[in-house]
């Protein structure tokens, strides 16, 4: 019998499909849930992370986790198997973002912030 799932193409094509799923579930579900309505229907201005808000957005994280591990074990049998190795990994790619998506985004706001500060004292600096 011949394990037609090992085709290197299709375990690349999983792969970024694996990824893709991973990264939209760590992305859409948070930004969904916190622009809907509150569910006492008090307008909690400021309380973006209430504890009813973490509750709804942990299936969401466990799935995303657990979907992006999935497709981090499957990419290396692709990358081994696929020449050129592109879709196993971008879709590795996409998977560690989807595990790493908040300190992502935390990273490139430090990044924009030692930018501007940095466009600042420049600025200073060639006005004296």
């Amino acid at each position: 019998m011949s394990a037609k799932w090992l085709n290197p193409f299709i375990v690349g094509q999983s792969t970024l499909l694996f990824g893709a799923v991973a990264l939209g579930l760590a992305i859409l579900p948070q930004e969904i849930i916190r622009e809907g309505p509150s569910p006492t229907g008090i307008s909690d201005i400021g309380v973006q992370d209430d504890a009813v808000t973490q509750q709804r957005l942990k299936p969401y994280r466990v799935a995303s986790m657990g979907i992006a591990i999935v497709g981090l074990c499957i990419g290396p049998i692709g990358w081994i198997r696929e020449r050129p190795p592109l879709l196993p990994v971008s879709g590795m790619a996409m998977c560690v973002v989807a595990l790493f998506w908040y300190w992502i985004v935390v990273g490139v706001m430090l990044a924009v912030m030692i930018f501007v500060l940095f466009a600042v004292l420049t600025s200073i600096g060639g006005a004296l």
